[in-house]
């Protein structure tokens, strides 16, 4: 609940990954809110035999959480990892998976890096993680002459309306900026607020990619950041 006066940073993004910004933003003084517009869905999905796959592409963190709530075998974890961001490297460093470090940030850069470390072979790249990504980067391994394989292993439903809290602070003219970490979260927030007076609150979002659909739907005031780095999107706000 916000019971001070000051102006809010609003995070929309699950809250256990908006949990260490918010944390920070705090510490500086700053009201924040956080906002998740998605329900995490787990599905169903072959068994991951660990003998098929040369390289494993996590894209995301909650990958890496749901896999490791199946107790995959131990094996599959010795197999060189690549992963979308620092958030993604650090959970997988922690449930023991052998990552090669990359400073990749978006799916894109990752395929690269990929495709300069690994060798072809019959061996397939493994790509894991939601239905919905930012880059398939199939079609690039396969111009590289990369075995690829994607398994879907969740999805992302979005929510039905906004929390309370957070359109009473929005019709208040309370939020000074809204940080928006993909595509699909952009869609999904201007959705949500397809009735709400909302344009002119400055958005600070993750990649290009996110910010065109914010310039698509004529919002006034965005700044891109292209670095996932938790004190980059802190100064963004701090600087603001």
């Amino acid at each position: 609940m916000i019971l001070t006066n000051k102006n809010i940073t609003l995070i929309v993004r699950q809250k256990n990954r908006a949990l260490p910004l918010k944390k920070f933003l705090k510490l500086k003084g700053f009201e924040v809110l956080v906002e998740p517009v998605f329900k995490i869905k787990a599905i169903k999905h072959k068994n991951i035999n660990y003998k098929n796959y040369s390289a494993i592409m996590f894209t995301s963190a909650t990958t890496v959480e749901i896999l490791e709530k199946e107790n995959i075998d131990n094996k599959f974890k010795n197999i060189q990892t690549f992963c979308v961001g620092k958030v993604t490297y650090e959970t997988a460093i922690k449930y023991g998976y052998n990552c090669i470090k990359t400073t990749a940030n978006t799916g894109q850069l990752l395929e690269k890096e990929i495709i300069k470390f690994v060798k072809p072979s019959n061996n397939k790249i493994l790509i894991i993680g939601g239905k919905k990504i930012a880059h398939n980067p199939i079609a690039g391994f396969n111009t590289a002459r990369l075995k690829s394989e994607r398994i879907i292993i969740y999805d992302t439903i979005p929510i039905k309306n906004l929390s309370k809290e957070s359109i009473e602070v929005i019709k208040n003219n309370r939020i000074k900026n809204i940080i928006i970490y993909s595509p699909e979260t952009a869609k999904t927030f201007i959705n949500l607020t397809n009735n709400i007076d909302i344009n002119n609150i400055k958005i600070i979002c993750l990649g290009n990619k996110t910010g065109n659909i914010f310039k698509k739907d004529n919002w006034k005031k965005i700044q891109v950041v292209n670095d996932t780095n938790l004190k980059t999107f802190a100064n963004a706000i701090i600087e603001d």
